[in-house]
């Protein structure tokens, strides 16, 4: 596990870039606490009835990951263009917490993440639909080999 300070620092960092929308502080709020959580609440949020994190280790991220995939491989395969952005940026913030980051290191975002998808499910034995079009689309391919009109393989 990356050192949780140095992690909040990069969550910080991603704010006015990758993460304009939010979606890796969203993937990582529930290990933090309500003063790391500050620079992103409104200045009227009160620490009072603010969850207890989760505990800062490898299995609840893991499992929290193996969770995900299964919808997240739902989204490439069904080309939702937003929806399957916001996945690949919540496993590149829990890859980034677990300090595994270099595991989608060079792989592109093409094909609504499958690429990603498939090196983080092969590299931690997570769920791999059975459907032809995951490989494909992961290997950079069209999902059918006819070709496709909404927009894998471009």
């Amino acid at each position: 596990m990356q050192d949780k300070k140095v992690f909040v620092k990069w969550l910080e960092s991603q704010r006015e870039g990758d993460d304009v929308l939010g979606f890796m502080f969203e993937a990582a709020i529930a290990w933090l606490t309500f003063e790391e959580c500050k620079p992103w609440l409104k200045p009227e949020a009160k620490a009072d009835g603010w969850p207890i994190p989760l505990e800062w280790s490898r299995n609840t991220v893991l499992a929290e990951m193996k969770d995900y995939m299964r919808f997240a491989w739902g989204k490439a395969l069904d080309h939702r263009g937003i929806s399957a952005s916001r996945s690949v940026q919540k496993f590149t913030t829990w890859l980034r917490m677990l300090g595994e980051e270099s595991c989608i290191s060079g792989v592109p975002y093409e094909n609504y993440g499958a690429p990603i998808l498939m090196a983080i499910s092969k590299k931690f034995r997570f769920y791999v639909p059975k459907d032809p079009a995951a490989e494909r689309m992961s290997q950079g391919l069209t999902c059918r080999p006819d070709g496709c009109e909404e927009g894998c393989g471009v």
